[in-house]
């Protein structure tokens, strides 16, 4: 999940809509009020925060659930939710900031793994051993990781590893 940052993010779901916003185009006649009022015409919102200047014609309206932004003198506005995904976001610390219990566990885990791969290589002898069908199906499992890098231009052309 964390490889797909680029793309979406892990922890939170965030979602825009465009919402129907009004309010008078001075900026010096918008009170506190005027806010509160243009908000209840706005369905699913969450709890009123808020709110601030981003710019001389650009508000920001904070909600517990996310915030809303919106120019004077527009008839609408974004309005942009943020939801938190729980069990992703954890995994992701996990993940990125090992420490204690959890740093001890994934490397006594990743030697268990490797354990297992380099033992697998010796448990079979002959025609069905590494020597035999072994060395063939090693290939085949490195083929698949060395072509991605060599497609994805992170490695160097095939001819000059070999």
């Amino acid at each position: 999940m964390v490889n797909h940052s680029s793309t979406w993010n892990p922890d939170f779901d965030i979602k825009t809509r465009t919402v129907p916003f009004s309010l008078n185009s001075d900026r010096d006649k918008v009170t506190e009020e005027d806010v509160i009022r243009a908000i209840e015409s706005i369905e699913d919102r969450g709890e009123y925060r808020g709110h601030d200047w981003a710019s001389d014609l650009r508000l920001k309206v904070y909600f517990d659930d996310g915030s809303l932004v919106t120019l004077l003198g527009s008839d609408s506005a974004e309005y942009e939710t943020v939801r938190r995904r729980e069990l992703v976001l954890r995994v992701n610390k996990l993940h990125l900031h090992p420490t204690g219990w959890w740093l001890l566990f994934s490397d006594a885990f990743s030697a268990a793994l490797a354990f297992l791969a380099i033992s697998g290589l010796f448990l079979l002898k002959g025609k069905n051993g590494f020597l035999g069908r072994g060395k063939w199906l090693a290939a085949a499992g490195l083929f698949g990781p060395l072509l991605g890098l060599w497609l994805g231009g992170q490695c160097e052309p095939i001819s000059k590893i070999v």
